[in-house]
């Protein structure tokens, strides 16, 4: 392993980039002059615009290595029975799928707030997609198959 002479703004920053873990941290400003030097440094690595610690940068950030079996295991998170999003999840997993105003009477959630559930939501606190197809009374969505 290389030993590393940063920077008390390089230091800052691989600091913020181990706080926001996996999801990454999008850089911009001055600070992506420091992101640059500790990408060819080989410490920080960027993916479609958010910048991630590599395992020498978790390193210099004093993070230990996630296990590989944390790591390849599939979050399995679900909503509480009775919620909205339990509600949500039982009517996407139906053959015939839900539309946003079928969603929106099941809930109570306006329109807007269900097309966020289902933007926002399924995908980064449930790691799920929907399929969506054009339909006679408006889109129908679905859960993607896995």
């Amino acid at each position: 392993m290389t030993q590393h002479t940063l920077t008390k703004a390089q230091d800052a920053l691989i600091a913020r980039l181990g706080k926001a873990g996996d999801a990454g941290l999008a850089i911009s400003g001055p600070a992506r002059k420091s992101a640059a030097v500790l990408i060819a440094a080989k410490l920080v690595y960027e993916a479609e615009g958010l910048f991630h610690l590599t395992a020498e940068g978790r390193t210099a950030a004093g993070l230990t290595e996630p296990e590989a079996t944390e790591e390849a295991a599939p979050r399995h998170v679900i909503p509480r029975p009775g919620a909205k999003a339990a509600t949500v999840f039982e009517m996407l997993g139906r053959p015939q799928g839900a539309t946003v105003n079928q969603m929106s009477e099941a809930t109570g959630w306006l329109p807007h707030s269900v097309r966020g559930f289902l933007a926002g939501a399924l995908k980064k606190t449930y790691r799920l997609g929907v399929v969506s197809e054009p339909a006679e009374h408006g889109r129908v969505y679905r859960l993607a198959p896995r």
